[in-house]
């Protein structure tokens, strides 16, 4: 009995082991950092992190009011999306919402179905040929937005904090992009909501 007992933990181990690995380790780590102050969900092994509703509803409108004024005749319902999507994300992984702001209007200027010359795609410019990505729902605001912290937060990392090479790397070392996103960002700081 307590031999078919080990082979049944073993088995349960394995079983876990094979579910953490089907994660993507990358997507949970915020959970696994910040997941005590915030209400985490699930749906179809996706993990969402939301503040409170009121707070969410006053740091969106802040992200709308700044990406209007980077680009006042976007459309609202894109607006709205790519605000909300900014806030989620900015949230979940921790980066600054200004910084993001700053990030999708230096790659795409806020162009939803933005194509690079390099074939970057969306709001962030995902190089879909370096990163494993569904295309079917790489324009949606939140999928790429999500993509493009996730990538922003690896360079992040790699480079120890150090924003201006984090950025260099994010744009595949594009002269004055770091400098340009970091400016822009402290300009928004300063836009009255």
């Amino acid at each position: 009995m307590e031999n078919k007992k080990w082979h049944f933990n073993i088995l349960q181990a394995c079983t876990g082991l094979s579910l953490m690995l089907s994660l993507n380790i990358m997507d949970i780590m915020p959970v696994l950092h910040k997941g005590a102050a915030r209400n985490i969900s699930a749906h179809k092994a996706e993990y969402t992190i939301t503040a409170d509703d009121s707070s969410r509803k006053s740091e969106v409108k802040k992200i709308k009011n700044k990406i209007k004024h980077l680009l006042p005749e976007m459309d609202i319902t894109k607006l709205d999306e790519l605000a909300g999507a900014i806030y989620d994300n900015g949230y979940e992984y921790d980066l600054d919402f200004d910084l993001l702001v700053s990030i999708a209007f230096q790659e795409s200027e806020f162009v939803q179905k933005a194509v690079s010359p390099a074939g970057c795609l969306g709001y962030f410019q995902i190089n879909v040929k370096a990163h494993p990505v569904d295309l079917n729902r790489i324009y949606d605001a939140h999928y790429n937005t999500a993509l493009g912290c996730r990538v922003l937060t690896w360079k992040i990392r790699a480079y120890k904090g150090n924003m201006h090479k984090a950025l260099g790397a994010y744009s595949n070392w594009t002269p004055d992009y770091a400098k340009q996103v970091l400016q822009r960002k402290e300009r928004l700081k300063n836009i009255a909501i």
